[in-house]
């Protein structure tokens, strides 16, 4: 069973990127209340709403420190390991910054900023060329 339609990975990843960034990623990452209100969370009388965002975030974390974990062991995997990673990092830059200046955030939150600036950097600078 494992693999058994795995001469069409690319295809598969291609439509689940199709699919997801419009209805989880932009959704969630702009508008998540609205995106909570849409699929039927009551707020903001809901307190499980704030587990469930950690649990999503935590399994996300899981899968992308996998990813981070194999780029680590093979030479191919670490350009989009590093990408990925990059990506992450910046976008959490922003996302820390948005939050310090709109004052939605306990400082710890905004000390962050520091942590994920300097990564950034770090993947721009380790990043394999070549």
């Amino acid at each position: 069973m494992l693999g058994i339609f795995g001469a069409h990975a690319q295809d598969f990843l291609f439509w689940f990127v199709v699919l997801t960034v419009p209805v989880f990623v932009v959704p969630l990452t702009l508008t998540p209340m609205t995106w909570a209100r849409i699929f039927q969370w009551r707020l903001p009388e809901d307190p499980d709403l704030a587990f469930y965002f950690g649990r999503c975030l935590g399994a996300l974390a899981v899968a992308i420190e996998y990813v981070l974990w194999r780029g680590s062991r093979n030479v191919t995997i670490a350009p989009v390991a590093v990408g990925a990673m990059g990506i992450l990092c910046a976008i959490m830059v922003a996302v820390h910054i948005d939050g310090a200046i709109r004052k939605i955030q306990p400082w710890t939150e905004t000390a962050e900023i520091a942590f994920w600036l300097a990564a950034t950097i770090g993947c721009v600078l380790f990043y394999p060329v070549g």
